[in-house]
Order: structure tokens, then sequence, then C-alpha cells
């Protein structure tokens, strides 16, 4: 059994069992155990595990050069802490709740705002 992570809402798991694409945006957070990061419960319990489509409010995040997930999607409803990770204030400031539950934010499937731009951020499928 792994530890408990996020406040709840991740585990903390060898950071090996992450998928390599994921490394970059799984943290470390509240983890104590070297070499392990904080993942999703959903994740942790089925790597397949699709997150909530949502489409961000921001403009910035949604207008016309918004990119796509192959599936059409244009976010993800991830826990917030995710998003901590790889997008810190100032520009957290415009990622919202939307329509994503409590403790989750509306994270693009790709950062306009990384260099180079439109890097995947790993909030969605494909």
């Amino acid at each position: 059994m792994f530890a408990s992570c996020a406040s709840g809402v991740g585990q903390c798991v060898p950071q090996a069992l992450v998928p390599d694409d994921l490394k970059s945006v799984v943290p470390v957070a509240d983890c104590t155990q070297p070499g392990h990061v904080c993942a999703p419960i959903p994740k942790v319990k089925d790597l397949s595990y699709q997150f909530p489509t949502c489409t961000p409010s921001s403009t910035i995040l949604n207008g016309p050069s918004a990119m796509k997930a192959p599936n059409g999607q244009l976010g993800a409803c991830v826990p917030k802490y995710l998003v901590d990770n790889f997008m810190p204030a100032p520009p957290m400031g415009i990622l919202m709740q939307d329509t994503c539950q409590p403790g989750e934010i509306c994270a693009p499937c790709y950062n306009p705002i990384s260099q180079p731009a439109n890097q995947a951020t790993g909030a969605c499928s494909g």
C-alpha cells in the first residue's frame, strides 16, 4: 500500500512506475520517501484512467489558436496539486475550476505559455 499525499487525493508511488511521458508533471508533493512522487489515486488504480473533460474558460486557453487533444478536448479536470506543479503562479491564475469538482482545475491539454509553445500537459488523453 502506498502512503497518502496531496491531502488524500494522491498516493506516493516510486517514480519508476510513472510513464516516461508523465514524469515531468507528477510532483513529489508531500511524499517523503526518496524516489517517490504523488500520483493521483485514479491513475494509481488504473493507468488508462482519463480525467473528465472540460473546456477552460480562459480565452488564452480555448481561443482560436488552442490546441485540441486527438479526441477533440481542450482540457481535463485534474487535481489542483498537479496544476501547481506544471503551471505555477502567476500563469496559474488563468486556470479556473470551471465545470470541474471542488479541488480540481480545468487544465489545458497543451500549455500555450511553455517553451517551446504548446507542450502537452499530460492532463488529456492521447
